[in-house]
């Protein structure tokens, strides 16, 4: 592998290559090969295997411009841009605390700084006072929505007539066509379905915090906005047992490179359900089927971040019947969903 890249870096008849970014990887670590490596101007050298998120994190900062770490500075590299990345500035604007914590410690995993906010009249404040290269925007939260906070960052644009757009990307349970109107005419550029991967999160950071065309609305290329979305809903079967799939969610922790949350995400799970329960139970007596879409909204994110597949599910159609005002059918789902809650419970606190 050595030789080729020496002759791609060295030779005349290779001269078109001498500009074309290379990563080696290699099976063995050995000081002379890093020497040799440095002096060829390879961009980056990593030992395999690989992981996929270290390699689109690699490709994203070559494509960025950004310097990989030192091939000799240790002795098995894992990729990480954290000392590389300290302009990037990220907003995350989640209310939920489960999903706040899994989208900032994916993003301070790839290198990016990251402040959050609960609320739009959080989120506003942070941008009026900071400069940020993106925000992250939960579609639905207590107080000032995701749709009202973005047409109130595009005003203060307006206001400020430096030309400089921020890209504002909405984070929402809703994959739907009519939700994905509602964003863009806010004035916000993009589209991330929850829950969401990890790679899902960190490419569409990628594609918005490159160098691009200003324009609301517009892609990075200033085309029209890619809206990204994650995986469709599955149906989980109702005798479906554990009630949570604790091994595909520490999957996507690892994956993404943060399996060091795990215990504190299902914590924090574990301790809000109650909470969000009790605010079904009060809206649902109450009657208020607006309050009571809201709070199985709050559960539904986290539920499918943890991968609690049937409490997402069925509050997702507990928060559809809340929507509609469709109190027949939420009497009929209540049972199921109470039961779930209790069984999802149980098995955390057994765990």
């Amino acid at each position: 592998g050595l030789e080729v890249v020496e002759r791609l870096r060295t030779r005349p008849d290779y001269a078109a290559f001498r500009s074309v970014p290379l990563l080696v990887r290699t099976s063995v670590n050995r000081t002379d090969d890093a020497r040799r490596i440095r002096g060829l101007g390879v961009e980056g050298y990593f030992l395999k295997p690989l992981p996929r998120p270290d390699l689109l994190r690699a490709v994203a900062a070559i494509r960025a411009d950004i310097s990989l770490p030192d091939p000799g500075a240790r002795p098995r590299p894992s990729l990480s841009l954290g000392a590389h990345l300290r302009h990037h500035r990220i907003l995350v604007v989640e209310d939920n605390p489960v999903n706040r914590l899994v989208a900032t410690a994916t993003l301070e995993k790839a290198g990016y700084r990251v402040e959050v906010a609960t609320n739009g009249h959080e989120a506003l404040a942070a941008v009026r006072d900071h400069d940020f290269q993106l925000v992250l925007l939960d579609i639905q939260m207590p107080g000032m929505d995701a749709i009202e906070a973005s047409k109130r960052i595009r005003a203060l644009e307006a206001e400020n007539g430096n030309g400089v757009h921020l890209p504002v990307i909405a984070l929402t349970a809703h994959a739907l066509d009519e939700e994905r109107e509602r964003c863009l005419a806010a004035g916000m550029d993009d589209f991330l379905a929850k829950p969401f991967r990890a790679e899902d999160l960190l490419g569409i950071l990628e594609r918005w915090t490159r160098p691009r065309p200003s324009g609301n609305g517009a892609g990075p290329d200033g085309s029209p906005a890619a809206m990204a979305s994650g995986d469709a809903r599955v149906e989980p079967s109702p005798d479906e047992d554990p009630p949570l799939d604790l091994d595909a969610f520490r999957a996507v922790l690892e994956a993404a490179g943060i399996p060091e949350v795990y215990e504190t995400t299902l914590s924090l799970f574990e301790e809000d359900l109650p909470r969000r329960r009790a605010e079904i139970e009060a809206a649902r007596k109450a009657g208020d089927p607006v309050a009571l879409a809201e709070a199985a909204h709050a559960i539904k994110s986290a539920a499918g971040n943890v991968r609690a597949d049937r409490l997402n599910a069925l509050v997702s159609d507990l928060e559809t019947a809340g929507r509609r005002s469709d109190r027949e059918r939420i009497d009929e789902l209540w049972p199921d969903v109470s039961g779930e809650l209790e069984r999802v419970g149980s098995f955390l606190r057994g765990r």
